[in-house]
């Protein structure tokens, strides 16, 4: 068993408060999240492609035309649609063993539908209705497993209860993006669609140098220090640990972005073969494809592999396939450009409004805008109750 060793100077200070050495990797965050726009809240980021929502707004007549463009899910995959319903209708082998149960379940019936799926610790936890890394954990032990569902409970209101997916965690790989959409005339042509992103996701590390304690690490690591507060509550039982030297600490688990992993563009990986891939993939939810009947249009697919070779010989495992709120997440890169970042977004919802023109034309009808107007004003009620949870 490795021995911990915390520190000298930061042992009056392992009561959770910062320092001022701390206080001054704090400033330097904030920097990093006013000068580059990865760090920025959403709707701050989006203010300029708001006007290319509201063109197609007006064109389409419907605040909610984005709803109709993935039928088979709800709102389109916007918000609010199940994940386990949408990997349901993928091809098993292509997907991770995963269980759903309710946070209400008793544990023994919990662990019983895990046996029962061949789950074992540690797995991935997170809600069947989420977005943006909300509430994905990775867990260890049945009693983090209690801790996790009780969490959950205390979120469920007027008598809603939260269903959860529990996924194997599939490990050693490399976790990468593809965003694919098909248009109901190209399907009718023969045409394979287009792969609009591609991503490769690095989680963040550090390495020990038998001297500095964790924080001191995360602070002169630079992608890991504009991460530092989200960081410091993750970490908070290890934060004045000293790791010795030449040890490699990853720090985080969960692909996503909002959680610290970096996105990488790999759009120069794009090919025939990566498409003939996930257009076949994608098929399994249009079963009249031929005919330019199409219920799934436009989506990210978040993937793990052990390389990139194995997605390019179909050895991958689907994590999660996301609906129109999917982004072209390489825009996210360290330092990219913003008037780039806005270019890519702009592409990205002119082909996201063309798709909903077309599939108009074939008969689809979007939610009305009251109901998408709801369910995101319920959606954000949610987050804000989460985020003091998770």
């Amino acid at each position: 068993m490795v021995k911990r060793t915390i520190h000298r100077k930061s042992r009056q200070k392992n009561d959770g408060t910062p320092n001022r050495s701390q206080f001054t990797a704090i400033c330097r965050e904030y920097w990093a999240h006013l000068r580059y726009f990865e760090y920025w809240p959403t709707r701050l980021f989006y203010l300029p492609i708001y006007t290319v929502v509201l063109y197609w707004t007006l064109r389409l007549r419907s605040l909610a035309f984005m709803t109709v463009v993935n039928p088979c899910m709800e709102f389109g995959g916007l918000l609010n649609y199940s994940k386990s319903k949408i990997l349901a209708a993928l091809p098993p082998e292509k997907t991770l063993r995963s269980c759903l149960v309710s946070c209400l379940a008793e544990p023994a019936i919990v662990s019983a539908e895990m046996s029962e799926c061949g789950l074992e610790y540690p797995i991935i936890a997170k809600p069947d209705f989420g977005e943006r890394g909300f509430g994905v954990k990775v867990l260890h032990s049945e009693e983090q497993l209690v801790s996790y569902l009780e969490n959950f409970c205390r979120l469920s209101t007027n008598g809603k209860s939260y269903d959860i997916i529990l996924q194997e965690y599939f490990h050693p790989t490399q976790e990468f993006t593809v965003l694919y959409s098909i248009a109901p005339g190209e399907a009718a042509h023969g045409e394979l669609g287009q792969i609009r992103s591609i991503c490769a996701k690095q989680p963040l590390r550090v390495e020990g140098d038998g001297r500095s304690c964790l924080w001191q690490l995360i602070a002169h690591q630079e992608r890991a220090a504009k991460r530092f507060r989200l960081l410091r509550k993750m970490w908070q039982h290890r934060w004045f640990e000293v790791l010795p030297l030449g040890q490699h600490l990853q720090l985080t688990h969960i692909g996503a972005h909002s959680q610290g992993t970096d996105c990488y563009s790999a759009q120069e990986r794009n090919s025939s073969q990566l498409l003939q891939i996930f257009a076949s993939l994608t098929q399994n939810l249009n079963p009249e494809w031929r005919q330019g009947k199409l219920h799934f249009c436009f989506g990210r697919y978040d993937i793990l592999a052990r390389d990139w070779n194995a997605v390019l010989r179909g050895e991958f495992k689907v994590i999660e396939l996301n609906g129109v709120n999917a982004e072209p997440i390489h825009i996210y890169q360290p330092k990219l450009p913003l008037w780039q970042g806005w270019k890519t977004l702009w592409q990205h919802w002119q082909r996201i409004g063309q798709l909903a023109g077309e599939m108009r034309e074939h008969g689809h009808r979007p939610c009305s805008s009251r109901a998408l107007i709801a369910a995101i004003h319920e959606h954000d009620r949610k987050i804000n109750r989460g985020s003091g949870v998770f």
